[in-house]
């Protein structure tokens, strides 16, 4: 007779009834007068025993000692209650020690199959399972749980009628509604951007889709709009469908947008404005970028002039070596570096140049970027003046 065939013999009919009602799971059979438990193999497997160890149906003579500490009391207060011929069944969830001093999650239910005349309980018995997964389980749902609801960006669920079915912390803060409160509406309630009459299609595009990125504006409790980002994900529970979102409010990155695009524009205004011509050139001296003043300089729009060698311009042949080896000498710039240039009509103009190299990410040469301003008025003038005090020299040595 096998170990398992020694308990379901041992006792009588109803011991043996309640046992195949709790197959799979460990049984237990306690005599009060004899102090004595019997465990089946699954009993003894679960806690963790060797099957070939003689004493062990001995841990169960001492079942409290292997309680966890939270658990003595709610325990002992159930089996009290047995023991005073209240009840003739309980059920706990236990944490029990294991035989090798780890812990494990039992649920015990226990039912009293026999009594004497006076009332007390003779023998006890019962099944024990393992709920070690599903404590794991549970575990990591309070943990997503708590992720969820602690979340620094919203999240909301909604069924397929648009209502709100779950709102997290950050959600309920941010649009200033108590969660009870929250869990009455329904998204066009608080986002103005999407009537009732768009959710159908709205549902049916995240349907096929499964998942949906958007930028709209929600409303506040007190009426105020603020714009958000919302992922929108479809999924299936059951015979039930959500929409899982989670929604940012992008006020700030919206106030840094606009302060983006306002520097630009101002930027570009003052380009479009300049009076002095910028330019860049890449390593073969090809204009890539100037400014529209170069029209004023050159006599050339910058769609004709883009792409066109800068030296190709210059009156002098070597002007762009010359150029080049001024900057290598001055620590790769040059500050009022003065030359001739040719315009479009062939008029020849003195400018002053500004100019530096450029770049790239790894620390090489890419081009030159500078700014070209017309002197040929000054120019003109200082050779007037030198004229001027030539003929005033001349004069004094007459």
């Amino acid at each position: 007779m096998t170990e398992n065939d020694d308990f379901i013999h041992h006792g009588d009919d109803s011991r043996l009834k309640f046992a195949l009602e709790g197959s799979g799971d460990g049984i237990w059979d306690y005599n009060f007068i004899t102090k004595k438990n019997i465990a089946s193999r699954r009993m003894k497997e679960i806690l963790g025993f060797d099957m070939q160890q003689p004493d062990a149906d001995f841990y169960l003579n001492d079942w409290t000692e292997r309680l966890h500490p939270d658990c003595q009391d709610e325990t002992m207060k159930a089996l009290q209650k047995v023991l005073d011929n209240e009840t003739d069944v309980y059920t706990l969830e236990q944490k029990v020690r294991c035989n090798d001093g780890s812990y494990k999650w039992l649920l015990t239910r226990g039912k009293v199959v026999s009594r004497s005349e006076d009332g007390k309980p003779i023998r006890m018995i019962g099944t024990a399972s393992d709920l070690s997964e599903r404590k794991k389980s549970e575990e990591e749902l309070k943990i997503y749980q708590f992720v969820m609801e602690n979340a620094p960006i919203t999240v909301l669920f909604l069924d397929a009628d648009a209502h709100i079915c779950y709102a997290n912390k950050a959600g309920c803060e941010g649009l200033g509604y108590t969660k009870e409160a929250l869990l009455k509406k329904k998204i066009p309630d608080i986002n103005p951007a999407f009537p009732a009459e768009k959710w159908d299609n709205h549902w049916q595009n995240l349907k096929d889709n499964k998942t949906v990125a958007i930028e709209t504006i929600h409303k506040r409790k007190n009426g105020e709009l603020f714009p958000v980002e919302v992922v929108a994900n479809y999924i299936e529970y059951g015979d039930n469908a959500y929409n899982i979102a989670f929604i940012k409010d992008i006020s700030e990155r919206k106030k840094a947008e606009k302060a983006i695009i306002n520097s630009e524009r101002e930027l570009r205004r003052i380009f479009n404005n300049l009076d002095d011509t910028y330019y860049r050139t890449d390593l073969e001296g090809r204009l890539t970028m100037v400014s529209p003043s170069v029209i004023n300089l050159m006599g050339e729009s910058q769609s004709e002039i883009l792409g066109n060698k800068l030296s190709d311009y210059y009156t002098e042949d070597h002007s762009r070596e010359l150029f080049l080896a001024a900057m290598q000498s001055q620590g790769g710039k040059v500050r009022g570096y003065e030359g001739g240039m040719r315009r479009k009509d062939g008029q020849i103009i003195w400018v002053s140049i500004n100019a530096h190299f450029l770049f790239g990410e790894s620390g090489e040469t890419i081009g030159v970027e500078g700014a070209i301003r017309n002197i040929s008025d000054r120019r003109k003038l200082e050779e007037q003046l030198w004229q001027a005090q030539k003929i005033e020299a001349l004069g004094t040595l007459v």
